[in-house]
């Protein structure tokens, strides 16, 4: 049977789980890709840009505090964003499905599973977004994955820390944790500018990350 997955990311103008979407960015990968760097060759990949009008129109939340932070950020990020085309909410949905349905299509792919980082926003404001138009969610909920799970749990298992000083700093210094787990690996050239923040970067930072953790046990019990 063949597998996909796709890992989704969303920048959003609230924080909370009825945020207005700025943008969907989302990304298929190869968990038993063997080479990192070539993680996202020909990989399937998409990025759309929400016209926020229609999300404030359709009831959706937008924080000033939010606003004010995006408002911060660098030009470049900001950039990226802005230049993208946009559309109605509702449209962005509707094609995000077809999308996702076009790549199972295409790849042959009997099984698909759905990555976002963490359980506790994307998916929730996504679903929510589905929900408000009455549209069916694209991914049943056991097709659904938490990236940073997979992650910060390879490295508790993994690392040469005790259990109880991996679990400590994992709340210290969470980006050393990130590092530690994807270390020895080649990042993808198309990680190689930061541009966190904007939905398909972040996807596929993700998803790269995941894919480390996956393959990395043996590199995770060597870092010191």
């Amino acid at each position: 049977m063949k597998h996909l997955d796709v890992t989704f990311d969303l920048e959003t103008a609230s924080l909370s789980p009825t945020a207005a979407i700025i943008q969907i960015g989302a990304v298929a990968w190869n968990r038993f890709e063997e080479k990192s760097e070539r993680l996202f060759e020909d990989a399937y990949e998409v990025s759309f840009g929400v016209d926020l009008r229609s999300a404030m129109m359709s009831g959706f939340d937008i924080d000033p505090e939010t606003c004010k932070w995006w408002s911060n950020r660098d030009a470049a990020l900001k950039n990226s964003i802005l230049s993208e085309h946009v559309e109605h909410i509702k449209d962005v949905l509707l094609s995000f499905k077809a999308w996702l349905e076009e790549v199972r299509s295409t790849s042959s792919a009997e099984s698909i599973c759905l990555w976002a980082q963490g359980s506790d926003f994307d998916v929730p404001v996504l679903r929510n977004a589905f929900e408000t138009f009455n549209i069916e969610f694209p991914v049943n909920y056991h097709a659904i994955r938490d990236a940073r799970s997979v992650v910060l749990e390879t490295f508790v298992r993994e690392s040469i820390y005790s259990k109880e000083e991996a679990l400590s700093l994992i709340n210290k210094d969470y980006n050393k944790v990130y590092d530690t787990v994807c270390n020895g690996f080649r990042r993808p050239e198309c990680l190689s500018v930061n541009l966190a923040h904007n939905a398909l970067y972040d996807a596929k930072l993700t998803a790269w990350s995941t894919w480390c953790a996956l393959h990395g046990v043996d590199n995770v019990k060597h870092e010191g």
